[in-house]
């Protein structure tokens, strides 16, 4: 391998090539790397959507629950329901 690029000749004239840049096209199978994110996206998609729409649900649910008076009745004053969400979130967000 050299750091100079390489000139060869093909039916259609002359190419230069850089060495580093075109040796992974020879090792990559193109359809197995779109069979893996295929695969990747069927098993990957499902599992943060889920994450996700908890996540939301857990959000939503815990702003009408301020709302309705959660805060007056576990005694919560000033800041403390802010903190509390953000350990909620918090939680919610690693799993």
């Amino acid at each position: 391998m050299s750091d100079k690029p390489v000139t060869m000749v093909d039916e259609k004239g002359p190419i230069t090539y850089d060495d580093h840049a075109t040796r992974l096209d020879h090792t990559i199978d193109k359809e197995g790397e779109r069979r893996l994110v295929w695969k990747l996206d069927l098993w990957l998609l499902p599992i943060l959507t889920l994450a996700y729409l908890s996540c939301f649900i857990d959000r939503a649910s815990i702003g009408n629950a301020r709302v309705l008076g959660l805060g007056t009745d576990l005694g919560l004053v000033g800041y403390q329901f802010n903190i509390a969400l953000t350990y909620v979130v918090s939680l919610s967000t690693l799993t």
